[in-house]
């Protein structure tokens, strides 16, 4: 099995929401909230770590933070595609609101109240949601979304998420706190992408497919089946589906609207951060996981596919006034010799908040340089709760507070670290614990950069 995975700068949208409650007037006539997607490619560099000696092998270009595509000797190293290598990455985007509360089980969510729409897209008959989605569905809408552009985000495209902009009244009804959201969008995605391996021995491309209905352990998914090898360039533009038509994001700090915010016009913005650097993964069969597009079908040894995941969001809610700082923690294991990939943490907190409190947490699973060719990825929780504890340690809980992370501690300096606990249940403990797992793997967590977004 080799695998390559497309690794790129950081890149950030936001969406901004101005809370602009007019003249202060004593009627409560209500506020307005400005709605606006914006993408920067960079973020400003408070604290970068060049020369790390331990796991990871990490660099700098200008203020961007990269990883370095040197493979450690007698290794076969996976890897990194610039950030052009995500050329378009397009959603029909049909709602996002925030919401005081709701139940979520996984990816999926139900039983939302207290919920304040921030933006309406457009509407398609053909991209309709059944309460219980066929395959025959999945690859209708499919098949539309290749004969139709109409209605939809590229999310590498300033030009494109100037769309988002509305703007909607908030009233005393909506003045509450707000610790949930969610995002509804349809079935297929677009996207266009070139992934490489550091050394250019395997290069792949996305391209058009038929939509197929796939089987893989007694489960049905839609796979797009590409009649030219995905060794083949240049990219073209993919069609896949996602089974799930949405997904819910948390607030760590909720956005809290009082009467008072919407009598007085105080500004508030929410920022909903995107990291693409390494979602589109890439290589041949058993890569683990099930793709969205593939060269054959049914896939037979050697045959390539590509993964991309569904959009996950980080939402930082704010006062315009402050700036969003973020930490990114690292942590890998080279000493294994089967599961070689990171384990990054970005923690989000506010530049005039002394106490650093966490507002925006994303944890993902990436390759490094030393992902060897047998390396399957594994998956973690998006994280939904934070617990501090009073030895000033910090517990990182998945959706139905199943520990993700404990014990973990936050640095002050860049290039130092402390060791966590990463619980055995979860997949990505692997990496940690080569010769088997009791309770808890342990993984040291090192602080790489520090940086506020633009």
């Amino acid at each position: 099995m080799s695998i390559c995975m497309m690794r790129s700068a950081l890149v950030l949208f936001s969406l901004s929401l101005s809370l602009l409650t007019g003249c202060g007037s004593s009627d409560d006539s209500g506020a307005t909230v400005a709605v606006s997607m914006k993408l920067s490619t960079n973020t400003q560099a408070i604290m970068t770590f060049l020369n790390k000696t331990s796991s990871l092998d990490a660099g700098s270009t200008g203020t961007n933070l990269l990883f370095n595509t040197n493979a450690r000797s007698g290794e076969t190293a996976i890897a990194a595609a610039s950030a052009s290598g995500l050329l378009s990455y397009k959603y029909f985007i049909t709602s996002i609101q925030i919401c005081q509360s709701m139940t979520v089980n996984g990816t999926g969510f139900s039983a939302q109240s207290g919920c304040l729409t921030i933006y309406s897209g457009p509407t398609d008959s053909n991209f309709t949601q059944a309460t219980s989605p066929t395959m025959s569905d999945y690859l209708a809408q499919m098949n539309y979304a290749k004969t139709s552009d109409t209605g939809y985000i590229d999310l590498m495209s300033a030009e494109s998420r100037a769309k988002l902009g509305s703007s909607v009244t908030v009233t005393k009804e909506n003045a509450h706190y707000y610790s949930w959201g969610l995002i509804n969008w349809a079935y297929p995605i677009k996207y266009k992408a070139s992934l490489t391996d550091p050394t250019g021995a395997l290069k792949l491309y996305s391209h058009s497919g038929t939509p197929t209905e796939a089987v893989a352990g007694g489960y049905q998914y839609p796979l797009s089946v590409s009649s030219t090898p995905l060794t083949t360039g240049p990219a073209e533009e993919a069609v896949v589906a996602m089974t799930n038509g949405g997904t819910w994001f948390k607030f760590q700090t909720p956005l809290t609207i009082s009467e008072d915010d919407v009598k007085n016009g105080v500004t508030y913005q929410l920022d909903l951060v995107f990291n693409p650097d390494g979602i589109v993964k890439g290589g041949t069969m058993g890569m683990g996981g099930n793709p969205q597009l593939a060269e054959a079908y049914p896939q037979a040894n050697g045959a390539h596919q590509i993964q991309i995941p569904f959009l996950d969001i980080t939402p930082v809610a704010h006062k315009s006034t402050s700036r969003v700082v973020k930490e990114t923690y690292v942590a890998s294991n080279p000493s294994n010799t089967t599961d070689k990939f990171d384990y990054r943490l970005e923690l989000y907190y506010l530049s005039d908040d002394s106490t650093k409190s966490i507002y925006g947490v994303d944890a993902k699973v990436l390759m490094n340089s030393a992902s060897g060719s047998n390396t399957a990825m594994p998956s973690t929780y998006r994280c939904s709760y934070i617990q501090n504890n009073a030895n000033g340690t910090i517990d990182f809980q998945g959706y139905d507070k199943t520990a993700m992370i404990s014990g973990f501690t936050r640095q002050t300096t860049v290039g130092t670290g402390a060791n966590a606990n990463i619980p055995c249940g979860m997949s990505v403990s692997s990496a940690f614990a080569p010769t088997g797992c009791t309770g808890n793997a342990v993984g040291r967590f090192d602080l790489i950069s520090v940086s506020t977004l633009e």
